[in-house]
């Protein structure tokens, strides 16, 4: 909530969260909020959709 009312961005809201902190370090954290990594097939699901 406190993201869609524009208190922060949600990573950083995250590694402040000491419940989170628990269980994720920073570098958990920027692993699963990697864009690269989950779009790495784009080019592949866009070319078997519309190839």
């Amino acid at each position: 909530m406190p993201v869609w009312r524009g208190e922060g961005d949600f990573l950083t809201l995250l590694k402040a969260d000491q419940e989170v902190r628990g269980f994720l370090s920073d570098a958990e954290l920027e692993e699963a909020f990697d864009l690269g990594y989950h779009f790495r097939a784009v080019d592949q699901v866009f070319e078997r959709v519309f190839g």
